[in-house]
C-alpha cells in the first residue's frame, strides 16, 4: 500500500519515530488474505468472543434508499462498484487549513435544515466500551441530501477519557461516500473536524439563543482549557460581540496557558484567567461548558438570569456538568432529542431524581435553523444548548473539505483503492 504522514498528530504511538498510516486497497487485500488463513483468524476470534475478550455490539445500518442502497458497519460487498473512483486522504493539518470557523457555522446550519426537511438520516451513535469509563470507540454513521446530491458516511473515532499528556484524546477518521454510485471517496481526520465542528453548533445554538449585543457586548465564560476551550472561544466570537471572556479550569495553569494562546490570536478582546468559578459563572452572559467533569460544576444560584450556556463536555448516562436545579430553571434544547434522552446525564438524571418532565426539552436546533421554533423571547429566560455531535455534521464538513482539498490539489490520492 501506500503511507501517510500526519492523519493525526505524529507521536499519538509508543515509538520514537513519527507513525504513519497504511492504506491497503482491495487488489492487496486479496493477495496477502488466503481462505486458509483467514479460517485460523476466524477461530482465534471466536475463541476470542468465547473467553469474553472481544466486545462484539450489533452492527448497524443506515438505509439511503429503501431496499436499494444502505450504509453498513460491517459487510463492505454492500455497496455499488460501477466504476473505479479514487480515494483522497486528507490529513489534520490539511482539514484545520481548509475548515474555518465562519464556514463551519454555516454548513452546520445548511445540516440542520436539512435535517429539519427530512432530508437527512441520522440514527443514534454506537459506543463500544474499551475499559469502562476510560476509553471507547464511537461509530456514527448518517446521510445528508445536499444541493449537489446524496453524501453519506460514517465517522469512527477512539476517544480516551483520562488525561494522557502528548496524546489526542479523540482520534480517528471519517469515512465519506459519494450517492451516486455509492462510492469511498475521502478519508478524513476526524479529530480536527470534532475541533471546529463542535464549537460551531454552540455557535449556531448561541447565534438563536443568547441575548443579542445589540445593545451592548456580552460577558463570555469557558469553562474547561482543552482545545475545545480555545475553539468554543472563537465559536463564541464568531456569532456575538463579546467585551470579556473568563476561563476557569480545575488546574489553574492550564486556563492561563488557554488565556496566552487567545490573547495572541484576539488582542482586542478582554481574556482572563480565573480561580474562582462561582465568580467566572456568575458573572456570564453566555457560559461554555467544555469540561470533562463527572459532577456538577455549574450551580443553578450562580447562573444569572438571562444567560445561555452551551453544555458539551459530558456526554454518558452518568456524567453532566451542570446541576439538576440548572435544567430544572433552564429552557432546554439540544442537536438531536434522541441524543439527549439516551446520553445525556443532564437531562436523564433529573428526569430519574423527578423533578422534570420528558416534555421539559423545548426543541432540538434544526427546529430553531428552520424557523419551527423562535427561539429566545425573554431577556430574562436561562437557555441551555446540551450539545453531544450527530453525524450530519461532520458528513457535510467532510464533504466541504473534500470538495476544496480537490479544488486545491490538497491530499494524498489513492488511484482504484477499490477496484480488483
Amino acid at each position: 500500500g501506500k503511507k501517510l504522514l500526519g492523519m493525526s498528530k505524529q507521536h499519538l504511538y509508543h515509538y520514537n519515530t513519527s507513525m504513519s498510516l497504511l492504506i491497503i486497497n482491495k487488489q492487496q487485500v486479496l493477495q496477502i488474505l488466503d481462505m486458509n488463513t483467514c479460517i485460523n483468524l476466524l477461530e482465534i476470534a471466536f475463541l476470542a468472543l468465547s473467553k469474553n475478550l472481544a466486545n462484539q455490539p450489533l452492527r448497524s445500518m443506515v438505509w439511503l434508499e429503501p431496499g436499494k442502497k444502505l450504509l453498513g458497519m460491517s459487510k463492505q460487498h454492500l455497496y455499488h462498484y460501477n466504476t473505479s473512483m479514487s480515494l483522497l486522504i486528507i490529513n489534520k493539518q490539511q482539514v484545520l487549513q481548509i475548515l474555518d470557523m465562519n464556514t463551519c457555522i454555516n454548513l452546520l446550519e445548511i445540516a440542520f435544515l436539512a435535517l429539519s426537511k427530512n432530508l437527512a438520516n441520522q440514527p443514534l451513535r454506537s459506543m463500544v466500551w474499551l475499559e469502562p469509563g476510560k476509553k471507547l470507540l464511537g461509530m456514527m454513521p448518517g446521510s445528508v441530501t445536499l444541493d449537489h446530491g446524496l453524501r453519506f458516511g460514517i465517522k469512527v473515532l477512539s476517544v480516551s477519557l483520562v488525561p494522557n499528556p502528548g496524546y489526542d484524546s479523540h482520534v480517528g477518521a471519517i469515512q465519506l461516500f459519494e450517492g451516486e454510485n455509492c462510492q469511498l471517496v475521502g478519508l478524513i481526520e476526524a479529530g480536527a473536524v470534532t475541533k471546529v465542528r463542535t464549537a460551531a453548533a454552540s455557535a449556531l445554538a448561541t447565534k438563536y439563543l443568547a441575548r443579542s449585543s445589540d445593545n451592548g457586548p456580552l460577558v463570555c465564560t469557558i469553562l474547561g482549557a482543552g482545545e475545545q476551550a480555545e475553539s468554543h472561544i472563537e465559536a463564541m466570537l464568531a456569532v456575538r460581540d463579546i467585551s470579556k471572556i473568563y476561563v476557569w479550569n480545575r488546574t489553574h495553569s492550564k486556563a492561563v496557558h488557554v488565556v496566552e494562546e487567545m490573547k495572541l490570536q484576539f488582542d482586542t478582546v478582554d481574556i482572563v484567567a480565573v480561580e474562582s468559578i462561582e465568580e467566572a459563572v456568575s458573572a456570564a452572559d453566555i457560559i461554555c461548558a467544555t469540561t470533562g467533569a463527572k459532577e456538577p460544576i455549574i450551580q443553578n444560584s450562580w447562573v444569572k438570569p438571562g444567560c445561555h450556556i452551551n453544555a458539551i463536555g459530558a456526554c454518558t448516562p452518568r456524567t453532566r456538568e451542570l446541576d439538576s436545579n440548572t435544567i430544572v430553571n433552564c429552557k432546554l434544547y439540544t442537536d438531536r432529542e434522541e441524543s439527549l434522552t439516551n446520553e445525556a446525564g443532564e437531562y436523564i438524571i433529573p428526569l430519574q431524581e423527578g423533578l422534570i418532565e420528558k416534555t421539559h426539552l423545548v426543541g432540538e436546533l434544526a427546529d430553531l435553523v428552520s424557523g419551527k421554533l423562535e427561539g429566545r423571547t425573554s431577556d430574562t429566560d436561562i437557555t441551555v444548548f446540551k450539545g453531544l455531535g450527530i453525524a450530519i455534521e461532520d458528513i457535510v464538513c467532510a464533504d466541504y473539505i473534500y470538495q476544496k482539498a480537490t479544488e486545491m490539489g490538497v491530499g494524498v490520492e489513492i488511484p482504484d483503492f477499490a477496484k480488483l
